[in-house]
């Protein structure tokens, strides 16, 4: 006698069970599968869109990678380093000039030209500064320092999935005033969804 109540629980909850995944997949099918369209863009002349980032060994290398204009154009990376640069004038003579790899890089709404450029031999505890140009057109300056390898401190993020405009701008914001000394963020997940400058 007690074996047809089992039955009717273990299907019920088998029911309750397969009627969530449906609503699941309901819900989120859009998220998952959906393809929504895309805005026109025309990416800007001047270098834009800069990424920091590791390279293989954290406490001698990065890369910048940067977006400037549709088509490849001569660019370069400025880099100023191995002493004080709060006071003198920049670019010095003992700059270094590095030239990035390229690629066009096109979507459904656009296409722009991607650079990136790797450093090596940097050193553990300096400060340094860089500037990106691509022809007659440069950024400004921006500004990184090399931690020792055992004071290293930084944020970790989840996979977002909003825009800059909505809430994670002013969280961005928030982390960024409450622990200035992060190192680096990592994020778990996508750092950026579409091409388009609502994303960045």
């Amino acid at each position: 006698m007690s074996v047809r109540p089992r039955k009717i629980v273990g299907y019920t909850l088998l029911s309750c069970i397969i009627i969530a995944l449906v609503v699941v997949c309901i819900v989120r099918w859009n998220a998952w599968f959906g393809n929504p369209p895309e805005q026109p863009y025309v990416p800007q002349a001047a270098p834009h869109n800069i990424v920091l980032t590791y390279n293989q060994d954290a406490a001698s290398q990065r890369i910048i990678s940067w977006r400037a204009d549709t088509i490849v154009k001569h660019s370069s990376l400025l880099l100023v380093g191995k002493q004080h640069v709060e006071d003198i004038e920049l670019p010095t003579p003992d700059t270094i000039v590095i030239f990035p790899t390229d690629t066009i890089v096109e979507s459904r709404s656009g296409k722009g030209a991607y650079y990136r450029a790797y450093l090596y031999d940097l050193e553990e505890g300096e400060h340094y500064r860089y500037q990106l140009c691509s022809d007659s057109l440069k950024s400004e300056w921006y500004d990184f320092n090399v931690s020792p390898a055992d004071k290293v401190e930084f944020m970790v993020f989840g996979d977002v999935q909003d825009n800059f405009e909505n809430w994670s701008g002013d969280i961005f914001h928030d982390v960024d005033s409450l622990f200035s000394s992060a190192d680096f963020w990592a994020f778990v997940g996508d750092i950026i969804e579409r091409p388009t400058d609502a994303y960045w």
